[in-house]
């Protein structure tokens, strides 16, 4: 009376057989699964009972075509509207511009955000997140020419102005989108 009972042995998970796979009833719209790894690691704990965890990862991949279809056209499309405003000079064409670039820098974020609530959550900056960030330099960047161009041109009364800072801004916002993504890369 009063003695311990001896510790139960600890339970183990085990590796489903080899060959076995996820069931073929699993899918992820737009991915295909390119592989699936399980592992148990057992956890010894200060008490009696060793405890396991089981981990269980399933590597997806987004085809191809899907990607760029769905990743890449659209952002490329909001620059390149985005671009006709530096074509769309004087005075009485501030309020296109404004309306091309405002509206293009609005899309780029929502865009940025519907692509990033359907990923999980990752603490490292991806591609789409670099790729979006330099997009959005370009976009934003667009804004602000039309902006000083506006004040040149309507405040100032000055079009030599306004055409200097749109020379500037049809040079300088793109190599600053593409430094921003060279920059990331390194990140």
């Amino acid at each position: 009376a009063g003695q311990k009972p001896p510790p139960a042995a600890p339970r183990r998970c085990r590796p489903p057989p080899t060959g076995r796979r996820l069931a073929y009833t699993f899918t992820a719209a737009g991915w295909q699964v390119k592989g699936t790894t399980f592992n148990v690691t057992p956890h010894p704990y200060s008490f009696d009972q060793p405890y396991s965890q089981a981990r269980f990862v399933v590597t997806l991949q987004r085809s191809v075509l899907s990607g760029v279809l769905k990743v890449i056209l659209p952002p490329l499309a909001f620059i390149i509207i985005s671009g006709v405003s530096f074509f769309l000079v004087g005075a009485d064409k501030v309020a296109t511009r404004f309306g091309l670039t405002a509206n293009m820098a609005i899309s780029g974020i929502m865009f940025h955000a519907g692509q990033s609530a359907s990923l999980p959550s990752l603490s490292r900056l991806i591609f789409l997140d670099r790729y979006m960030l330099s997009i959005d330099v370009f976009l934003f960047g667009s804004v602000f020419v039309t902006a000083m161009v506006a004040l040149a041109d309507i405040k100032f009364k000055d079009p030599k102005r306004a055409q200097r800072w749109n020379r500037l801004g049809l040079i300088a916002v793109p190599v600053a989108a593409v430094g921003v993504f060279l920059l990331l890369l390194l990140v």
